[in-house]
């Protein structure tokens, strides 16, 4: 069932962030002294959102990419925010926090089994687990994240072309977080998730339980990829088609809510 998103209060709209966003929102109802956890959280603008409702008493960003950290603690927040390595293990003891986000993450991770472990171990008795990956459906296919992978050649003409040959080499070759992109070079693939397959990793980590799974669109990568080539004027249709798709479908991305059980 569609979470309910409060519009325009939701500063992320019918998205995955807008998700984990209202999710927190609604927690934090409950329980006004809530510890966080984004990992992932790139620039931070997730808990810039949520600090500035308080919807927490002490939150963590991290991620493994130290440019995207470097905006995150541009941020006037109180958030301690954290470059991280491949199999981090946090400093937190166990049981640290009552909630973990980890939204457009765990496809681009190698060793997903030890990643959502520690994750497991960090997060409190009865504490969730939000993890936002992409669906596996009819569209999995037009995903361009996997463009690099499908078309190495034609997709390094085309960003040497957009963008130089010094960012290529250092985004696509010789990256200093590990990464092709933003995958890391061990995966080399953007990982679309199933409810079976997700349900299988679960198994495989154990400890955790998949309370409720949610969606957003299905036409997204199809509207996504035309989006990226239309001038300026006509981008604005087009995030109005996107967030039509997003609010009324749920296969494009999936969202898992994971209980930890002992």
């Amino acid at each position: 069932m569609k979470q309910k998103i409060s519009l325009p209060e939701n500063p992320f709209g019918y998205t995955p962030k807008g998700f984990v966003y209202e999710y927190i929102k609604n927690l934090s109802k409950q329980n006004n002294s809530l510890n966080v956890l984004d990992f992932g959280c790139r620039n931070g603008d997730l808990l810039n959102e949520i600090y500035k409702q308080s919807f927490f008493n002490s939150a963590v960003g991290s991620d493994l990419d130290g440019t995207a950290i470097d905006i995150a603690k541009k941020l006037d927040i109180n958030v301690d925010f954290r470059l991280i390595e491949k199999n981090h293990r946090f400093k937190e003891e166990d049981n640290a926090f009552d909630i973990v986000s980890i939204v457009g993450v765990v496809e681009h991770v190698y060793d997903q089994v030890s990643l959502l472990t520690e994750l497991r171990r960090i997060v409190k008795n009865e504490g969730v687990i939000v993890v936002a990956v992409p669906g596996q459906h009819f569209f999995s296919f037009l995903d361009m994240g996997n463009f690099k992978f499908r078309f190495p050649k034609f997709h390094k003409f085309f960003y040497r072309l957009t963008h130089s040959e010094t960012e290529y080499i250092s985004k696509y070759v010789s990256n200093e977080f590990g990464c092709i992109g933003d995958i890391e070079a061990e995966k080399a693939w953007h990982e679309h998730f199933s409810k079976k397959s997700m349900q299988s990793l679960i198994d495989e980590v154990g400890g955790l339980e998949i309370i409720e799974i949610d969606g957003f669109g299905f036409f997204y990568r199809i509207l996504i990829n035309f989006k990226y080539f239309l001038p300026s004027f006509l981008k604005k249709i087009m995030n109005r088609l996107i967030a039509f798709d997003m609010k009324n479908f749920n296969k494009a991305e999936l969202i898992f809510i994971l209980k930890k059980i002992n």
